[in-house]
């Protein structure tokens, strides 16, 4: 019998890139360590975005230390999040933009997306609005 069933796929993840080390950037507050505590139920969650009409972003750049440094990773995880649609951007370093990646639209209260490689020191997530009652501040748990 096997361990895993034959419809599941199985996926190993590194540890979270995003930590203590990171610098966070927010437009509208928040605690910004409970983005990587690995806590479900304290959020992250945004002040003075409680309209769909107002996206909130989150910057993190990648550090060790002090030092910015690239990763390369190749998923999205966010949990117990109210946000319905979502934006991914790396930073290009060489050109000194910010490349966007994806735009996903969420139908549940959790994400799990798999995509090619992403080799960056910075990402951007764009917030644009609610799914369950619109005009609330986003929320990732």
């Amino acid at each position: 019998m096997a361990i895993v069933s034959g419809d599941r796929e199985v996926r190993i993840l590194t540890k979270n890139m995003v930590d203590s080390d990171s610098t966070i950037t927010v437009s509208h507050g928040g605690t910004t360590a409970n983005l990587y505590d690995r806590d479900l139920e304290t959020e992250y969650t945004t002040a003075g975005a409680a309209r769909d009409t107002i996206s909130a972003t989150i910057s993190i750049t990648f550090n060790v230390g002090s030092t910015e440094t690239q990763f390369t990773f190749n998923a999205l995880m966010l949990f117990n999040t109210n946000v319905k649609t979502i934006k991914l951007e790396s930073w290009n370093s060489t050109t000194s933009v910010w490349v966007n990646q994806f735009t996903r639209v969420l139908v549940n209260n959790s994400l799990c997306l798999t995509f090619g490689a992403i080799k960056t020191s910075r990402v951007r997530l764009t917030l644009y609005d609610t799914q369950t009652k619109f005009n609330q501040e986003k929320f990732i748990g």
